[in-house]
């Protein structure tokens, strides 16, 4: 027990040290202007989304502030979602440990730990982080709230479930997630155990009470639920501020878990050790393959859900739009592992943190986001006094406002 909880710990720092490494290196792109610009804007401002009719508003309550006392230099302004990157790396852990025990969680932490996308998430001032950690920590309570029916494990999920609707609009398919992994651990979990006081059953809580937690947790979501109906429709007529998004090909949903490891050698090397451990005998336990059919539950809500929806309705895949996927296969990843031999494990493990750590120093090394900061700079140098320099305002104006503007600073 002593060494499992040294290694979580080990896992926990390390993920911590790669999201913080070099956190101000680079100067902010495009949507990171956006937003420090709506650091300046009032939280009622925030909620009717005025910078942008396709966010919401709960990522940009927090960088609002969290910026009143820190500013909006680079570092500062993305260190929200390092703070909810590094506390991805335990909740992990607690998720995996209810789906598969606590040896593949700890791998699944680890995984989560060494992650580039991860990192990369967790050091851009945007809500993908956040929508991951409370999409991750919304999936454990729900479990824990089915396995033990305890009602602050019941309002821990209500209220989590609120944090994901107010944080991307995609948040509503957590929704499908939550039916689905009701209905998985309820028949798995077994006989109901004892109904107490409150309603709750002890071990298998009932189908009503479920459906009265998800209409309590979107009661707070109407008023955003219109707002984003309203753009669905903008969007379908190529007026809307996402009509950017494409419509997706049948390569995008199948190139999606090449991209949650940036390479393909390092994607195929984890395809194949989730296929031996589904082969290898014994066969997975009872539990496991509950586990399985959630995950799988989760790649068809969080990909599949809104790949068909682009055809259907309105393009809305992107592959970072689909991020909470990625912790779900890396638990995954983590059961895969405990299932090989020692030698073999051993080796795949050794791969697995070598590609990893050599994407991550290409990550800090390399120049990966524009260097506005730096372009800023050199105009401001080699302009003279008196002359003029246009921005585009459609692709500049929020970054020309903010390198630009005066009080606004860089770390």
């Amino acid at each position: 027990m002593i060494k499992a909880d040294r290694f979580l710990a080990f896992s926990f720092l390390v993920g911590a040290g790669l999201r913080a490494f070099r956190l101000g290196a680079e100067s902010l792109w495009l949507d990171e202007a956006s937003t420090a610009r709506r650091a300046g804007l009032t939280y009622a401002d925030l909620f009717f989304d005025t910078g942008s009719g396709s966010q919401l508003p709960l990522y940009f309550w927090i960088s609002k502030a969290w910026s009143s006392l820190a500013g909006t230099g680079e570092a500062s302004l993305r260190f929200p979602a390092l703070v909810f990157g590094v506390l991805l790396v335990p909740l992990v852990f607690l998720l995996g440990r209810e789906l598969f025990g606590e040896k593949a969680a700890r791998w699944g932490a680890f995984f989560t730990a060494i992650n580039p996308v991860l990192v990369h998430y967790s050091q851009d001032a945007r809500p993908y982080s956040l929508f991951a950690l409370l999409v991750v920590a919304s999936w454990f309570f729900l479990i824990r709230w089915v396995r033990s029916g305890k009602v602050g494990h019941f309002l821990g999920w209500c209220l989590l479930t609120v944090g994901v609707l107010y944080t991307h609009p995609l948040g509503v398919l957590v929704l499908v997630s939550h039916l689905a992994g009701f209905f998985v651990f309820r028949r798995g979990t077994g006989a109901a155990g004892a109904t107490g006081a409150t309603g709750v059953t002890g071990a298998n809580p009932g189908f009503k009470l479920l459906l009265g937690g998800m209409f309590l947790a979107c009661l707070p979501y109407f008023p955003l639920l219109f707002r984003m109906v309203d753009q669905i429709g903008l969007k379908m007529v190529g007026e809307s501020v996402a009509s950017w998004i494409d419509t997706p090909s049948l390569y995008d949903l199948l190139f999606t878990p090449v991209w949650y490891f940036t390479r393909r050698l390092l994607a195929g090397l984890v395809a194949l050790l989730i296929l031996l451990a589904l082969v290898i005998r014994p066969r997975p336990s009872l539990k496991a393959r509950w586990a399985l059919l959630f995950l799988a539950s989760v790649w068809f809500t969080f990909s599949l859900v809104p790949w068909v929806a682009s055809f259907l309705v309105t393009p809305v895949y992107v592959f970072r739009y689909t991020l909470p996927v990625l912790p779900a296969l890396l638990i995954l990843l983590g059961w895969a592992v405990t299932r090989l031999g020692p030698a073999v494990r051993g080796i795949a493990v050794t791969l697995l943190l070598a590609g990893s750590m050599g994407l991550l120093y290409d990550f800090h090394t390399s120049l990966d986001k524009p260097p506005w900061r730096e372009a800023g700079q050199w105009l401001m140098e080699k302009s003279r006094p008196g002359d003029l320099v246009v921005w585009d305002p459609g692709f500049l104006q929020p970054l020309s406002d903010y390198y630009f503007s005066p009080g606004e600073g860089v770390d």
